[in-house]
């Protein structure tokens, strides 16, 4: 049990390193909620699946295929390609519009 312990209270002090280290690069408000601007495409696109997935992949698709049987893993296939068509189609339009958005200007509907 001591070592579970030490390796949180090891873990915790290393992440509110990076927070404090990194605290000190952000200046504004936008620099802190759109990262300055500076993230890659890639990063940006790993970031939003990941969140936009984390819930409903891991608890709420399981339990969906569970209720209904194997026919609900089409949901999965018409997820990804949703998904797909997002990224390929819509992705772009926001890329060319992202330079005149800032976090208190983000359209909310």
């Amino acid at each position: 049990m001591g070592i579970i312990i030490t390796e949180f209270i090891i873990y915790c002090l290393i992440i509110l390193g990076i927070g404090y280290i990194y605290s000190k690069q952000s200046k504004t408000q936008n620099d802190f909620l759109l990262g300055g601007k500076k993230l890659p495409g890639w990063a940006l696109a790993f970031s939003e699946r990941a969140t936009g997935e984390s819930a409903w992949l891991l608890l709420g698709f399981t339990g969906f295929v569970f209720a209904s049987g194997l026919s609900g893993v089409w949901v999965a296939v018409g997820i990804a390609l949703g998904i797909i068509f997002a990224w390929l189609f819509l992705a772009k339009n926001l890329w060319k519009k992202q330079t005149s958005i800032t976090h208190s200007r983000f359209p909310i509907t």
